[in-house]
């Protein structure tokens, strides 16, 4: 049940942000796409180097950016599609729906309520807000904050906690954090989920923290 929801989840977001394939390069996708920078593969290294500005030919701004592993899945799209703005639109969109079904699960485990969390996904993948980070290429590193935000989240499980829990949880958060700095608020959250443990009969959460979770 919860994985059959999981997918349709993914098919509904897929189909609502489906219009947005047909868009172009917008805004400052014509400098950072277009631009030559990050057209070759020696650029998935040269951005763990930069600032984000770097990418788009300008020089940094007066507070620094920095989002190599969004401007790294450029370069991969670019060898995919070359200046094709179809096949960027194509890869934001799966990004997105991966990310709903994350939350998705995430968010069943923590409320106990599948059908519930299906109808909070579902208005979040659906939500105008959203329009933005999916349908603009370079809005892509809000999606990818989220992603691994939510994966972190979705990982760190205070009921089964493992070193090899943390390293997930820890690792995710750092391909957040390399895709927008954003997704800073997700390390305080997750140290709190490793950290709850239910008690006797469910009534209650034992805050205990888990050390490995928060080394990570």
């Amino acid at each position: 049940h919860r994985w059959l929801l999981a997918a349709l989840l993914f098919a509904a977001t897929l189909a609502a942000h489906a219009p947005g394939l047909a868009g172009g390069f917008v805004w400052d996708d014509h400098a950072t796409i277009e631009g030559g920078r990050l057209h070759d593969w020696s650029s998935v290294a040269e951005v763990f180097r930069r600032d984000a500005m770097w990418s788009a030919g300008a020089a940094p701004a007066d507070v620094p950016t920095y989002r190599p592993i969004a401007l790294a899945t450029f370069v991969i799209d670019y060898k995919l599609w070359g200046l094709r703005a179809f096949g960027f639109h194509v890869t934001s969109v799966l990004l997105h729906a991966v990310t709903q079904v994350l939350v998705f699960l995430m968010l069943g485990r923590w409320t106990r309520s599948v059908r519930g969390s299906f109808v909070l996904t579902l208005v979040c993948a659906w939500h105008p807000s959203t329009v933005e980070a999916v349908a603009w290429i370079n809005g892509r590193s809000d999606v990818l904050a989220l992603l691994g935000g939510s994966a972190a989240l979705l990982s760190a499980d205070g009921q089964s906690r493992s070193w090899w829990r943390a390293a997930v949880t820890g690792a995710a958060l750092l391909l957040g954090m390399l895709g927008k700095e954003t997704a800073l608020v997700f390390v305080p959250l997750a140290v709190a989920a490793s950290a709850i443990r239910w008690g006797a009969e469910d009534r209650f959460p034992v805050p205990r923290l888990h050390v490995p979770t928060v080394v990570a």
